[in-house]
């Protein structure tokens, strides 16, 4: 009788305590891209409301990329400028505490270590920067402006959504944490059917670099609002 009854409370408490648990991973990652956000405020009230710009020549589907070594010279580019310029001072905010992959959650005290494929080192993060650069399929979609005036309504950050072989990258399953250039958070639910097209973005399922680049622009697209581009190429 008396496991009878354990069992039965464990059967209400057990996914009772599940829910708290997510709950509380969501309101970090939150908190995380909030505090970017913050971050990238400051430093345009230091630079005449400029942000950040995309890394110039850089592939969109690489703007999880916050230090890069394979064009000369190294230097910080995307959201890991804010680093490179003191105006964060640890890197930590840049990892997702939900983010499983091993190369997005690649902080370490001593630094990052990731070395890409041609050998060169380079930083990764849990965050995608929506200052897009080279999108070669669709210029347009380029982003000229770096004034955050005229980013209100973008989406600035999100967690990551490219896949890797070293496992999924999906902080939550259903959607993605999104912060935007008028200072509030959102949690933006994603259809299945994209998650599936996300899912099959990369090279090893013979997706080109240009497509790559093309689906990060329609995401983003796709976080502030604007169907079009995913509807029309992707699905």
């Amino acid at each position: 009788m008396v496991i009878a009854i354990i069992a039965l409370l464990l059967s209400i408490i057990t996914p009772a305590l599940r829910g708290a648990k997510e709950q509380a991973r969501k309101t970090v990652r939150a908190a995380h891209v909030k505090s970017l956000l913050t971050v990238i405020y400051v430093y345009a009230a230091k630079n005449n409301d400029n942000i950040p710009a995309g890394y110039p020549g850089n592939n969109a589907s690489w703007n999880f990329i916050c230090w890069q070594a394979f064009e000369e010279p190294a230097c910080w580019i995307n959201l890991g400028h804010l680093y490179g310029t003191d105006v964060i001072d640890d890197p930590e905010i840049f990892y997702c505490p939900s983010q499983k992959n091993k190369i997005l959650q690649n902080y370490h005290s001593t630094g990052w270590d990731w070395k890409s494929p041609t050998g060169n080192e380079e930083r990764a993060i849990s965050y995608m920067y929506g200052l897009l650069a080279e999108i070669r399929a669709m210029p347009q979609l380029e982003l000229e402006s770096t004034k955050l005036v005229d980013l209100k309504k973008r989406a600035l950050i999100c967690d990551v959504f490219e896949p890797f072989e070293e496992g999924p990258v999906w902080a939550h399953p259903k959607g993605l944490t999104t912060g935007f250039g008028a200072g509030h958070v959102e949690f933006i639910k994603v259809d299945k059917e994209v998650i599936d097209v996300a899912a099959e973005m990369d090279e090893s399922y013979g997706r080109t670099r240009n497509e790559m680049d093309l689906f990060v622009a329609a995401m983003f697209e796709l976080l502030a609002g604007k169907k079009q581009v995913m509807e029309q190429e992707f699905l």
